[in-house]
C-alpha cells in the first residue's frame, strides 16, 4: 500500500517537473528547462525501474528523455543530446514491445528516429542520418497506409522522404535524391487534394515543388 502511494507521489512530482520544464523552455530559459527535465527524467526512470512493463510509465519517461535531449541539443551539447535521442529510441521500441497495437506508441519510434536523424544530418553525418530517416519513413508509411485519411500521417511520411532526399544530396547522389523528393511532392499533392482548405499543407506542397524544380535544373 505505501509503495503504491509512493509511486503516485513520485508520478505527480515528475509531472510537475515536466510542466516546469516546458514553462521555462517557452520563456527561453533553456538551462532551467534542462535542469527541470533532468529531474523529471530521473523521477520517471525510478518509476519505470519499479514497473518495467507499465507502458504509461515508459511513455512518460520517453517524453522526459526526449525533452532533456532536445534542451541539450539546443544548448550545443551535441554528444549528450545524441545519447539522449538514442535512449529515447530505445524507450520507444520498448513501448511497441509492450503493446504493438497502440498507434501512438508505434509512431513514437518513428519520431525518435527522426530526431536522431536530424541531429546527425546537422553534424554532416549523412550516411548515419540516411539510415535513421529510412527507418523512420518505413514506420510512417506503414501508419499512413493504415490510416489513409489521417493528414498527420501523410505529412509525416512526406517529411521523412524529404529528409532522405536531403541526406542523399549531401552524399552527392542527386538522382536518387530527385526520386525521393518527387515521391514527397506527390504525397503532398495528394494531401492538398484531400484537404483543400489547409493552407499550411498547400504552402508545404509549393515549397517541395520548388525544391523539386531546383533539383531538375541541377540534373539538366
Amino acid at each position: 500500500q505505501s509503495d503504491r502511494l509512493d509511486d503516485k507521489a513520485l508520478a505527480q512530482r515528475a509531472k510537475a517537473q515536466t510542466l516546469l520544464g516546458t514553462i521555462r523552455e517557452q520563456r527561453g530559459d533553456l538551462a532551467g528547462a534542462q535542469d527541470a527535465f533532468a529531474q523529471a527524467a530521473a523521477t520517471t526512470h525510478a518509476l519505470v525501474e519499479r514497473s518495467p512493463n507499465d507502458g504509461d510509465r515508459v511513455f512518460d519517461e520517453a517524453q522526459n528523455v526526449y525533452w532533456l535531449a532536445y534542451m541539450e541539443w539546443r544548448r550545443g551539447e551535441v554528444a549528450q543530446a545524441e545519447r539522449g535521442f538514442k535512449r529515447y529510441a530505445e524507450l520507444a521500441q520498448r513501448l511497441v514491445a509492450i503493446n504493438p497495437n497502440r498507434a501512438e506508441w508505434r509512431v513514437e519510434e518513428a519520431y525518435a528516429g527522426s530526431n536522431l536523424g536530424t541531429l546527425l544530418f546537422e553534424q554532416g553525418r549523412a550516411e548515419e542520418a540516411l539510415v535513421a530517416f529510412r527507418t523512420t519513413f518505413k514506420i510512417f508509411e506503414a501508419e499512413r497506409l493504415r490510416a489513409p485519411n489521417d493528414k498527420q500521417r501523410l505529412t509525416d511520411a512526406a517529411n521523412a522522404r524529404a529528409w532522405i532526399a536531403d541526406s542523399l544530396l549531401m552524399l552527392a547522389k542527386p538522382r536518387d535524391a530527385f526520386i525521393e523528393r518527387k515521391a514527397a511532392a506527390d504525397l503532398l499533392e495528394e494531401g492538398v487534394a484531400a484537404f483543400p482548405k489547409d493552407q499550411r499543407l498547400a504552402a508545404k506542397s509549393v515549397a517541395t515543388q520548388l525544391g523539386l524544380g531546383r533539383l531538375e535544373i541541377d540534373l539538366g
